[in-house]
């Protein structure tokens, strides 16, 4: 059976940009509010070369989401990204 997921590689690329986007996030809020949140990064990947983000902001429950996909050149790219 083949494996539908990303290599490991793209998939330990693909949960360091989704920690770095759950850090920023907490950077963002602090400089907007001057309250600190915990924001907490899920990645669940949907087939070789598309996956989905989560940040979820520990204390609120509040959550955005961002869609990815490989391109040709071997990067993670965000195709779309909404607030849940």
């Amino acid at each position: 059976m083949a494996n539908n997921y990303p290599s490991n590689d793209m998939q330990n690329k693909l949960n360091e940009i989704a920690a770095s986007r759950a850090r920023n996030l907490e950077k963002e809020v602090k400089r907007d509010t001057g309250k600190e949140y915990s924001c907490s990064p899920y990645v669940s990947f949907t087939s070789r070369t598309e996956a989905k983000v989560r940040i979820t902001t520990v204390e609120t429950g509040t959550s955005c989401s961002a869609l990815y996909e490989i391109t040709n050149d071997g990067r993670w790219y965000c195709r779309h990204d909404w607030n849940d």
